[in-house]
């Protein structure tokens, strides 16, 4: 009997002294700022590795929003694309064109859009010269705003 209470007592300061050992390395994955006012901040050593990932995603594309194109011709040939695009800038020269070489293809799309609807009203106007164009998402300059 008094070797069953032994074997109680050894599990539970165990467990306890485990307890201790979670509590310690879970304090030291934290750190504390405290500002000018006296507010102490915890957080995790990692949240400022996913802030510096974040800010560098964005520098990548700098100048760059989500967006949309219309994507008039697809082929293996850069004379043909160079031909497209130039045929349709002679078209429509509101409308700016972009030759994109995605191995082993070259495409030609051709607009900036924020907005899907907006997109659909030039694609609607090309139907009859381009009949396989599409809508495709894509990075497109940041507009300027007029005021």
């Amino acid at each position: 009997m008094q070797k069953c209470n032994f074997a109680r007592k050894m599990r539970r300061i165990t467990i306890v002294f485990m307890g201790l050992q979670l509590a310690y390395f879970i304090a030291s994955a934290q750190q504390s700022k405290t500002d000018t006012i006296g507010i102490t901040l915890v957080q995790d050593k990692r949240v400022n590795e996913l802030v510096n990932l974040h800010v560098a995603s964005n520098e990548s594309e700098k100048g760059l929003m989500p967006g949309f194109r219309v994507q008039i011709f697809f082929g293996a040939s850069k004379k043909n694309a160079l031909k497209e695009k130039a045929g349709f800038v002679e078209k429509l020269p509101d409308y700016k064109g972009y030759v994109i070489y995605d191995a082993p293809y070259f495409k030609v799309r051709v607009g900036d859009f924020r907005t899907h609807l907006e997109a659909q009203k030039l694609h609607k106007e090309l139907y009859m010269d381009y009949p396989g164009a599409f809508i495709v998402k894509d990075m497109i300059p940041i507009p300027d705003w007029e005021d």
